[in-house]
């Protein structure tokens, strides 16, 4: 694949994935709280009642995992990339490991009262050596 068309299809990707955030913004919160994470932190504290220590970032990872695990399936099925279930596993994932980054962005700006750019760079540095080092560049599902 040649870059430009890898630049168009991450392009496209991300366009698709900002239309499906913004449609489905309000599934990750009630309409009208201040947190529109909500329900993560919701399933945490739930998951914390059961004795389940989990912070709100591990919930929304954990979604995109089942997402991985999801597609994985369906390529052992021998579905491709371009069916309508693998593709909306990856968007999905993406958004998810977003969303994620931004849970763990509030949690580290309440758990060590740093500012929002110093808190936003180390979500960025770990969303780095995750998309570096968990999924590579070359990594087979």
């Amino acid at each position: 694949m040649k870059q430009q068309e890898i630049v168009e299809y991450a392009e496209k990707i991300n366009d698709r994935r900002m239309a499906l955030l913004t449609k489905r913004n309000t599934d990750y919160s009630e309409q009208d709280v201040d947190n529109g994470l909500s329900n993560f932190h919701d399933v945490s504290t739930i998951a914390k009642i059961l004795g389940i220590n989990i912070k709100a970032s591990e919930v929304a990872m954990v979604q995109g995992i089942l997402k991985m695990v999801r597609d994985a399936n369906k390529k052992r099925l021998g579905e491709l990339p371009t069916t309508e279930v693998r593709s909306d596993n990856s968007v999905d994932f993406h958004n998810y490991f977003d969303l994620s980054a931004l849970c763990e962005l509030e949690e580290r700006r309440r758990d060590t009262n740093i500012d929002v750019d110093r808190a936003y760079k180390l979500v960025s540095d770990d969303y780095e050596d995750v998309q570096n080092n968990f999924i590579g560049n070359n990594s087979e599902v």
